[in-house]
């Protein structure tokens, strides 16, 4: 997990999904699919209205991720 989220976040590639009135995301990047992810209803609505970026979905439940490139100088 820790090499993948070394990548950029270009590369980023979010679906989200809504099963069983749960609310998933599915980040993949390069292709390759991350651990699927629990997200709120607000969350679903707001990425499916554009309110809530494909970074910002991904940062929001992957911290580690904006810390690791800051740690590296990738930071934003």
């Amino acid at each position: 997990m820790k090499e993948i989220l070394k990548k950029s976040l270009s590369d980023l590639e979010i679906s989200v999904v809504k099963k069983d009135m749960k609310y998933f995301m599915l980040p993949k990047i390069n292709g390759e699919l991350l651990l699927m992810e629990h997200i709120s209803a607000s969350e679903y609505k707001d990425f499916q209205l554009g309110k809530l970026s494909q970074e910002e979905l991904f940062l929001k439940h992957n911290p580690e991720y904006f810390e690791e490139n800051i740690k590296n100088g990738r930071g934003r």
